[in-house]
């Protein structure tokens, strides 16, 4: 069955997914802008394409027109390159340390190696492919997984990198030494450094090296006899890169953040103006051209031959990596999730009818429309923005910060929420409009204090970490403490079981416990280390369900168990879409529990369906009042068809252009809403 199409049909007021078989269709690509800056990059040997790679291992193939291509499943977050063969359909990088080889047209992998410890690779030319340990190299033919050479430094040497050069192979060792090995890896000449140490990294093109270092840029030409690295700079140097024809040299510094060196006469470089924050360099194959990816401006393409910058795009939304816990979230209700795209506004997105309206900080206080009753519905922004807004986004209030010195606040019940100060815990209810200090209590800024969804529980460890202490509204006196059975790990989630004096509570490693308090026995429901869910978030789940989350993990690994017994009840399967996002997050489950709600740190919240497993919805935010919905299959819903008909591009069946096309475009215009009924 073909997971990659999906059809809608209708059983009165809901939407029913179902999947069917489909002939390919052209596969479509949003143009967005990726979550987090180019960190890596290369230039396909055609000239015709450009592939990116994030910190956190964000992968994009562009066209040389700054046209986005691709957006494919993350790499690892490690500085390993990533290669490309000469007409950029197969590309290489490394996954959970295993170097992997991918068909683009199929964004398949069709290759992986054996061992996790992959440091670097190069010279992809199919079907061979050269990959890198601390301990050897090897050339493999990836179609058939034979190594057909290798090479092996000395004991006591350890590879760092290799690079390719026209005659062959660059190998970097961790002292600065160098080692040149020909087509079939076999090693040819030694080049020393007159100061051994570390070193950022090494480049390589024609028949020269480079090497960025902390003390400068240095630089060889094996081709030409040289034995003994030569210093080009004495700037503390972050990137370098040798043209394809190995008569120039780009290097970047704090000092001169893009300089080009002619490798004959490096003694008067040539400073590229209005490049900043440089990550990485990498030369067109004719040598005329250098991309630069940077921090802040994207790619940036700059002509060799004038200095002049010609392009620029994939320039990163700004949301920072890690804050997704913060600047994301569900309403109590699951009827809203709102994001803090910038620190002045806020995006609600409406899951009832997929309607995504933005709304600033600094709009006038109004008094509220909505009935006090759904008072704990209403959105609050804590530390730093103490600001609380009704669910259409009407800001009603100003919370006075209770504190100057706030490390951790968040909801504690529908109407209360809880700040954590100095060494108290702080109760404040949220019934009025403003808010009113309802009770409080000691805790060390240590240890993690966990709350009950109703709010009416809190659980802790006491001092000295040897047991865990429950409190309950409204005087948040202890009830109970319990001494912790060994290896037992800090609390994520509590819950109380109804009608019931029990407490069952998830511990970091995925324990499961139920405590009962009139007979004080304490029974566990799942063993720990059965999941890792060392950074579990809070978010909106039912009382009678645990999630466990893999922190960072791509692609998402998460797990949901019923409390009462620690059953598991759902779990991550292998998506069939959407596999480029990055660091997922749960923030939420949907109001009928069939649904999931993700969000990464692209800002584009995503709809699995429990019962398939497969993602069902995902949104795409740009301008004020601008988005637009996409699911597996290519429908695209939003705030206009325009909209949809100017980013929405249509990927060539060789892979090598996209462009607008209004003919295949599948617009529907209510596609959210329609589908969200079969989750509310």
């Amino acid at each position: 069955m073909n997971l990659n199409s999906f059809n809608l049909i209708y059983f009165g007021a809901f939407a029913v997914l179902i999947t069917s078989e489909l002939q390919a269709e052209p596969r479509i690509i949003i143009q967005s802008n990726p979550s987090m800056a180019p960190y890596r990059l290369l230039w396909t040997a055609n000239d015709q394409l450009l592939v990116t790679k994030s910190r956190r291992g964000e992968l994009r193939v562009w066209h040389k027109d700054g046209t986005l291509l691709q957006s494919l499943a993350p790499l690892d977050h490690t500085d390993s390159n990533i290669a490309a063969s000469a007409d950029g359909r197969y590309l290489a990088g490394s996954r959970q340390g295993k170097a992997i080889v991918m068909d683009r047209l199929k964004e398949a992998v069709i290759w992986q190696s054996k061992t996790a410890d992959t440091v670097s690779l190069d010279a992809l030319e199919p079907p061979m492919v050269t990959v890198a340990t601390s301990a050897v190299v090897q050339r493999i033919n990836f179609q058939t997984g034979e190594v057909a050479a290798e090479w092996k430094p000395r004991i006591d040497e350890a590879i760092k990198q290799v690079a390719s050069l026209t005659a062959g192979l660059a190998v970097f060792l961790h002292n600065r030494s160098s080692v040149v090995l020909d087509k079939q890896l076999v090693e040819t000449q030694r080049i020393q450094h007159a100061r051994p140490g570390q070193y950022y990294s090494g480049a390589a093109g024609g028949g020269s090296m480079a090497l960025s270092t902390f003390d400068g840029a240095y630089l060889v030409t094996p081709a030409a006899g040289e034995r003994l690295w030569r210093p080009i700079s004495s700037n503390p140097t972050f990137s370098t890169a040798v043209s394809t024809d190995g008569a120039f040299m780009a290097a970047s510094s704090p000092a001169i953040p893009l300089a080009l060196y002619a490798t004959s006469n490096p003694k008067e470089p040539r400073h590229i103006e209005g490049v900043r924050e440089v990550n990485a360099l990498a030369w067109s194959s004719d040598s005329k051209k250098l991309a630069v990816a940077t921090n802040q401006q994207g790619v940036v393409i700059c002509d060799a031959q004038n200095g002049q910058i010609v392009n620029q795009f994939g320039a990163s939304t700004g949301m920072e990596p890690l804050e997704v816990s913060d600047k994301v979230s569900m309403t109590r209700d699951a009827s809203v999730i709102t994001m803090v795209k910038d620190p002045g506004f806020i995006m609600c997105v409406s899951l009832k009818d997929g309607g995504v309206q933005q709304h600033e900080f600094d709009q006038a206080v109004q008094p509220p429309t909505r009935p006090k009753s759904e008072a704990g519905n209403d959105i609050l922004l804590l530390d730093p923005f103490w600001i609380r807004l009704q669910r259409d986004g009407r800001l009603i209030g100003r919370l006075k910060a209770p504190s100057s010195s706030v490390f951790d606040s968040g909801y504690c019940g529908d109407s209360a929420m809880y700040v954590r100060a100095n060494s108290t815990v702080r109760i404040f209810s949220l019934n009025s409009e403003g808010s009113a200090e309802t009770g409080s209590f000691p805790l060390g800024v240590t240890l993690r204090c966990v709350f009950t969804m109703d709010g009416s529980v809190a659980i802790h460890e006491e001092s000295t970490g040897a047991e865990l202490v429950i409190r309950e509204a409204p005087s948040w006196k202890v009830v109970a403490k319990i001494a912790k059975a060994s290896g037992q790990q800090a609390v994520a989630a509590i819950t109380r079981q109804k009608n019931s004096d029990a407490y069952t509570w998830l511990d970091d490693r995925g324990g499961i416990y139920r405590y009962e308090v009139k007979t004080a026995k304490l029974a566990e429901l799942r063993a720990p280390g059965t999941v890792d869910c060392p950074h579990f978030r809070p978010c909106v789940v039912p009382a009678d369900w645990f999630i466990t989350q893999v922190p960072f993990s791509n692609p998402i690994n998460f797990a949901i168990y019923a409390t009462k017994d620690g059953t598991l009840l759902h779990q991550q399967k292998q998506w069939s879409a959407f596999t480029d996002e990055i660091d997922l997050e749960v923030i939420g489950i949907s109001k009928n529990r069939r649904g999931l709600w993700l969000c990464g740190h692209a800002g584009r919240p995503i709809l699995v369906d429990l019962e398939s497993g497969q993602p069902v919805l995902r949104l795409h935010t740009f301008g004020p009042g601008e988005y637009l919905w996409e699911t597996p299959n290519g429908q695209i819903g939003g705030s206009s068809k325009v909209l949809a008909e100017k980013r929405c591009f249509f990927l060539s069946p060789d892979g090598m252009s996209a462009k607008p096309d209004a003919q295949p475009l599948k617009w529907r215009a209510t596609l959210a809403e329609e589908l969200l009924k079969g989750f509310n």
